[in-house]
């Protein structure tokens, strides 16, 4: 019954803008694979430069905690130190969260090594204007990050700060092979230049028709469908996670008998069964009801829209 409350509340939060990730397809999970084999023959053969872009690539299709170590022993190979520590750092709490003490112990080693190897930048900000943002490398920073000592791979950084009627700054540094850190001081950003507003000459707009569909009408109803559409996904989502996690207990079951681990996965089966079954008929209502709104006129004009199979088609 908890499970049941908890996947209830995740279908809940699909209604806001979010991604239904769908379990991989089998031609992602080759291609991972493939990745993986050749990016682990290029690392044995100390092609470590060649190895992590194939190894990188495979772990963001598959993410497996094997490929993450090998990913994590190509960067050190590199000198990327601060890549590095930062996957064996992911990989020790995937290795604790699935029990795998070996990996763990090995990860943690590894961190150990480098956390003496890092270099460091820390990013001061005394006077941050409203809605300050700091980027480093492309990657905006927390405001949380600004004045902590940031791990960064040896080599040339940029570094960028801007704000909403500030002029931009940017500065590019060198991190030295570690242990090392670096002070930088963002300086406070100079307002940009106004020049004086000229009042544009407009023509009046025309009024609105009287059965024209209002704006707020429009953009609710482009709001339903939308709402509705990510639901619908949500449900086709989990109505094919239910298929995958029934055959995957039937291999766990003999005649009547199932494993433990069986029996957790027909339990998240019909979960996900009763989540397939509220958010289709929810998403179509809700697309429907969006549609509804966006293209039927308000009464009082004499016009009308109708839907056909070959599409909508208005009478006047």
């Amino acid at each position: 019954m908890r499970r049941t409350r908890t996947a209830l509340a995740a279908l809940a939060l699909t209604i806001l803008p979010a991604t239904v990730h769908a379990q991989i397809s089998a031609a992602d999970k080759a291609a991972a694979d493939a990745l993986f084999k050749e990016g682990k023959e290029l690392l044995d053969a100390g092609r470590a430069a060649e190895a992590c872009g194939k190894l990188a690539e495979s772990q963001r299709i598959d993410a497996r905690l094997g490929t993450l170590l090998n990913l994590a022993t190509c960067h050190e190979t590199l000198g990327k130190t601060a890549s590095a520590w930062a996957a064996y750092n992911e990989a020790a709490a995937q290795a604790a969260a699935t029990r795998q003490g070996e990996r763990e112990r090995f990860a943690r080693g590894k961190l150990a090594e480098l956390e003496a190897k890092l270099s460091k930048l820390t990013l001061v900000v005394a006077e941050p204007p409203p809605g300050l943002v700091v980027d480093l490398d492309g990657s905006e920073l927390r405001a949380a990050a600004l004045g902590t000592a940031i791990p960064v791979d040896p080599g040339p950084h940029v570094i960028e700060a801007r704000a909403p009627g500030r002029v931009a700054w940017s500065i590019k540094v060198e991190a030295e092979p570690g242990p090392t850190e670096k002070r930088i001081d963002v300086p406070k950003l100079a307002p940009e230049a106004v020049a004086s507003p000229v009042a544009p000459t407009q023509p009046a707009p025309p009024p609105a028709s009287a059965g024209e569909p209002s704006k707020a009408r429009v953009a609710g109803g482009l709001g339903a469908f939308a709402a509705g559409s990510a639901v619908l996904g949500a449900g086709v989502f989990f109505g094919l996670r239910t298929f995958a996690l029934r055959d995957d207990a039937e291999r766990d079951c003999v005649g009547d008998r199932c494993t433990q681990a069986g029996l957790d996965r027909y339990d998240d089966a019909r979960a996900s069964a009763t989540l397939s079954t509220i958010a289709i008929p929810l998403g179509v209502v809700l697309m429907a009801a969006g549609a509804y709104f966006v293209l039927v006129r308000p009464s009082g004009d004499g016009s009308s829209v109708a839907l056909s199979p070959t599409g909508a088609y208005g009478t006047w």
